[in-house]
């Protein structure tokens, strides 16, 4: 009846020490999994943020651009008005002399 329980206890402990082996080893597989996951989504995040950072720096690059072009369009808009202003006083002055 001794030597029964003591297979029986040491079936016990044997069966205790596979659930703590099987427990740690799948704990572990989980645990690199979750690792590699979480690399792949910070490498994503990362290649995110820095594709996000290049369309500012390109949209200020446009945003420059375009102040130039509005610059540059606000000259040529006040060159066309002296143009027409010019033209203006020149049929004026033709009007004046053929009216004489």
């Amino acid at each position: 009846m001794n030597e029964a329980i003591s297979v029986q206890v040491l079936i016990t402990v044997v069966g205790f020490v596979i659930t703590i082996l099987t427990f740690t080893n799948t704990r572990k597989k989980d645990l690199e999994d979750d690792t590699k996951e979480r690399t792949k989504m910070y490498t994503k995040v990362d290649e995110t943020c820095n594709r996000i950072n290049e369309i500012l720096r390109s949209v200020d690059k446009m945003s420059i651009k375009f102040d130039d072009v509005s610059h540059l369009q606000l000259r040529h808009d006040e060159q066309i008005k002296n143009v027409y202003r010019m033209l203006d006083d020149h049929d004026d002055r033709l009007k004046k002399l053929e009216d004489k």
